[in-house]
């Protein structure tokens, strides 16, 4: 199979267009601070958490397709599958300029194509699985740094929600809540219907983590609760 890519859910083989060369998606540097101090040979390190987003980029022949089409699909952001590593996405900005060269066949004119692209420094599983839960339940970890779920919890009147001893007040629930520990929002509904729910959400000690690794997560809740459905949201390096 000649390389490809898909973007937001559309490939560059269903676009008509050949890879030449695939993004290289690297170990991203962590996130640190550095002071230099007179005297001392080394530098104190500091850990600020985290790792840094990078640059990369991909080349593409276009076949002939008209570049308007290809400028269409390319831009904005999202999730960015590479054949190399097609168990894997990466979250991509298209924010940069792209630029063409443009060259000739006989009586044809084609054009290579350079993609920039800021790249988040965490790939996630293609299709992840959610995990659903009718009961408290322990279950292992995956990836390489901690996952900020989203949490999905069906049920009426008042909840605790414990996901490896942290602690989610929900007060009153009458259907279901989601507590989106990644994008740090408690709602209601989806699509059009969704609506904010913080007021219903009281965090003891931050917002639901999991652990990576094949380290044991344990969620746990009291109260009436018919359904936990956890999206892990499972990230590697």
């Amino acid at each position: 199979m000649n390389p490809q890519v898909i973007y937001n859910g559309i490939s560059s083989e269903d676009m008509g267009l050949t890879v030449t060369k695939l993004p290289d998606f690297h170990r991203a540097a962590r996130r640190v601070a550095q002071t230099e101090i007179p005297g001392r040979s080394q530098p104190i390190i500091q850990d600020e958490g985290g790792y840094e987003a990078y640059q990369t980029t991909m080349e593409i022949n276009a076949n002939g397709v008209p570049l308007r089409d290809i400028y269409e699909w390319l831009r904005g952001e999202g999730w960015l599958i590479s054949s190399d590593e097609e168990d894997y996405q990466a979250y991509v900005y298209l924010h940069s300029q792209i630029d063409d060269e443009r060259f000739r066949v006989g009586d044809e004119c084609y054009d290579t194509i350079k993609v920039q692209m800021l790249v988040e420094p965490y790939l996630r599983e293609v299709g992840e699985h959610a995990i659903t839960l009718t009961s408290a339940r322990t279950f292992r970890g995956r990836g390489h740094d901690p996952a900020l779920p989203e949490i999905t919890v069906t049920g009426s009147g008042d909840i605790t929600l414990m996901v490896n001893g942290v602690s989610v007040l929900i007060d009153g629930l009458n259907g279901s809540i989601t507590i989106d520990s990644e994008a740090g929002i408690a709602y209601t509904g989806s699509g059009d219907s969704m609506a904010w729910a913080g007021e219903k959400v009281t965090l003891v000690d931050g917002w639901p983590t999991l652990k990576p690794n094949r380290a044991t997560n344990l969620v746990n809740w009291s109260g009436n609760v018919s359904r936990v459905v956890i999206q892990p949201k499972w990230r590697y390096l």
